[in-house]
């Protein structure tokens, strides 16, 4: 049964502007190999973005401190923040969520910045479906393609923010309250069909 997609509350993400000045990739994660944060900063060093900044919200897991750690530091426009109770401060802040998940059922972070209107960079291991004409979708471990997404968003602001502007509007078109249905109605179909 497919009862997906989850959802975001939109009260509780304010839909922002972009910002005009700066250009800043956001990334929320638990930083595991799995996250593929390693092939975001590989796209990330192609790029030379001025007023280009990325931000990493999310844990680093043990097994890949001993990479990303020097890797992060050896960069002077990437901030690591570490973990963050409440992501919303920083998708206000964002130019563009990136997402390079190698494995994903889905990410809540993908529906927030959506919330938030914020452009996504998902993988095609994230719910591609959901995103539609939000966001851009690269090939798992591509990081070619997360540095060519990237550069086009950074060079049409105007088409960025309409990817924002369409990610809210399909935020509010998914609400809880539709998932909370689905869900009751896969129930029903399993238990007719075993009837009860």
């Amino acid at each position: 049964f497919n009862v997906g997609p989850v959802s975001a509350d939109v009260k509780m993400y304010d839909s922002t502007d972009l910002p005009e000045d700066k250009f800043t990739v956001v990334s929320v994660a638990n930083m595991t190999i799995l996250k593929g944060i390693h092939y975001l900063l590989d796209a990330w060093e192609q790029l030379d973005l001025p007023n280009g900044r990325l931000v990493l919200c999310g844990t680093m897991n043990d097994t890949v401190r001993p990479i990303l750690k020097p890797r992060i530091k050896a960069m002077d426009n990437v901030d690591h923040v570490g973990y963050v109770d409440d992501p919303q401060p920083y998708y206000h802040q964002a130019s563009v969520l990136v997402h390079p998940s190698l494995s994903e059922s889905f990410g809540k972070v993908i529906a927030e910045a959506m919330a938030s209107a914020v452009p996504v960079i998902v993988t095609e291991h994230c719910p591609t479906e959901y995103v539609d004409d939000a966001g851009l979708v690269a090939p798992i471990r591509d990081a070619d393609t997360i540095a060519d997404h990237i550069q086009y968003l950074y060079d049409n602001p105007d088409e960025a923010r309409e990817m924002g502007q369409r990610g809210r509007e399909i935020v509010e078109a998914n609400t809880w309250d539709d998932f909370s249905e689905r869900i009751k109605d896969a129930h029903v179909t399993i238990l007719e069909r075993e009837g009860y």
